[in-house]
């Protein structure tokens, strides 16, 4: 019996082979608690990152960007939009700005720009990209601006009329006289506004897709241009540009030959002031120039060059 328990083996509670598994286990056990904490700290990071610092990121995004369309165009404020259906010009679709010349359209497509130039204060005019000049003449020195929709209009109401020569010739100064070129439907100008213009509808890049229908009666294929566009509302435009508190009055003419002086958002403009009104004087060093024996002469001239009105009065006290 003793022999027997001598070689009697005791078996581990836990074999080699289990407890190499259960070290495994714990280790994946570990990892994946690690794991789990890392992502839950990662996750708490993001959130705080989208509660509060994307927030303010955002908002400064929208107030730059608003800032950046602001100081361009004094009238974002105005700008408002609704859908408008394109009219054609076509018979059965008549058009208040399309036809024969007549006083009648002229008066419509004038109406369309009552004001080519606008006046904006000069808090406004700072903050314009391009700086710009005070309206000649003008009692609260506003400074003038031209929306360039008006200016659109205006070039398309140009070429317009260059299509009947016949009927405007003679109604504006500078129209074709003789073999003089007319400055303001001549070829060039024509040139420009059409330029003006292509560069306008590639800025605004309308897509707007017009559909096409099968017309039975003709058996083609026609467009059809009845199509909703988004439009800003230039009525509000319109009205705000009008002769007014911001409209231009130019019925007397625009004086651009004249310019206005000491334009606070000019320096050239700025006039110098007179050295000799406005040095610093010292009476005692002019009196005493002229007091010790140097020549009178040459006392007066540095006086003179000190503060000439200042130093003759001063003589004059002296006897």
């Amino acid at each position: 019996m003793a022999l027997e328990k001598e070689h009697e083996v005791e078996e581990p509670l836990i074999s080699d082979h289990n407890l190499e598994a259960a070290s495994s286990e714990w280790f994946r056990n570990a990892a994946s608690e690690s794991k789990s904490r890392k992502a839950v700290k990662f996750q708490r990071r993001l959130l705080f990152f989208l509660l509060t610092v994307l927030p303010w990121n955002l908002l400064a995004l929208i107030i730059l960007w608003n800032f950046m369309h602001y100081v361009r165009c004094p009238v974002q404020h105005l700008l408002e939009y609704e859908l408008r259906y394109f009219g054609t010009g076509h018979k059965g679709d008549p058009s208040p700005y399309f036809g024969e010349a007549s006083p009648e359209l002229d008066k419509a497509w004038e109406d369309l720009y009552p004001s080519l130039y606008q006046l904006i204060p000069k808090q406004q005019a700072a903050k314009l990209a391009n700086k710009t000049l005070i309206f000649p003449h003008d009692p609260q020195r506003r400074y003038v601006i031209e929306l360039d929709v008006f200016h659109q209009l205006h070039c398309l109401n140009m070429i317009r009329q260059s299509t009947h020569p016949e009927y405007y010739k003679g109604a504006v100064p500078g129209v074709i006289d003789g073999n003089k070129e007319d400055l303001l439907f001549g070829p060039h100008h024509v040139a420009h506004c059409i330029e003006s213009i292509r560069q306008a509808l590639m800025c605004h890049v309308d897509v707007t897709p017009a559909t096409w229908i099968w017309n039975e009666d003709a058996k083609v294929m026609q467009n059809v241009y009845a199509t909703p566009h988004t439009c800003r509302n230039f009525d509000k435009i319109r009205d705000w540009a009008s002769v007014g508190k911001y409209g231009a009055n130019v019925e007397a003419g625009f004086d651009f030959e004249y310019r206005e002086m000491n334009d606070p958002l000019d320096p050239k403009t700025v006039k110098k002031p007179d050295f000799a009104l406005h040095v610093e004087f010292n009476p005692a060093l002019c009196a005493s120039a002229i007091g010790v024996g140097s020549k009178r002469s040459t006392a007066r001239t540095a006086c003179d060059v000190i503060a000439r009105p200042r130093a003759a009065d001063l003589e004059q006290r002296l006897g």
